[in-house]
């Protein structure tokens, strides 16, 4: 259920993300109002969404790594192999979160500075589609570890339930 919302919410800020853009290429402001209007608003919600999103993965790996370790110090055969695998895919979870959060905060900066005429508008437009990409690759890459992780638990209550099984005599068939 969590990676189906996850995905969802970052199909709706690329959507976001990407029609700010087209948005702001195709009627670029004439006035100061309508740069607000017209780009400001959207770009916004497509900042505080991406924010979100990459919390929320920073989160889901700190809820599930104590449950899994616990579960995985039970296990018998492969603990290992496991263990490298969970910390693998939250290494690479948390570096795009991290690394998505850290463009956000650039991507306001720069809106800011093109606001108060620091920067061109243009610059702003380039540098923070080039940003939005790399934020649109965080959420990809982040969605990947996350579908990792679940595949990952899934095998290791399998493998739980097996050896379960195994030491309460029953007979695996």
């Amino acid at each position: 259920m969590f990676f189906r919302i996850y995905a969802i919410l970052c199909l709706l800020d690329a959507l976001i993300l990407v029609g700010t853009v087209l948005v702001s290429l195709i009627a670029p402001p004439a006035t100061d109002q309508e740069f607000i209007s017209r780009h400001m608003v959207p770009a916004l919600s497509g900042i505080v969404l991406a924010t979100f999103l990459h919390s929320m993965i920073v989160f889901y790996f700190i809820g599930v790594t104590k449950p899994m370790r616990e579960v995985i110090a039970k296990l018998h055969g492969g603990a290992e192999e496991l263990i490298v695998e969970a910390r693998s895919a939250r290494g690479i979870a948390t570096f795009w979160a991290t690394a998505g959060l850290i463009v956000i905060i650039i991507i306001a900066g720069l809106g800011g500075a093109a606001q108060n005429a620091y920067i061109s508008l243009s610059l702003h437009g380039w540098l923070a589609s080039l940003l939005g990409l790399i934020t649109l690759w965080a959420h990809f890459r982040e969605m990947v570890a996350v579908a990792t992780n679940i595949d990952l638990i899934r095998r290791i209550n399998v493998q739980y339930a097996e050896e379960v099984r195994v030491r309460e005599g029953e007979v695996i068939g």
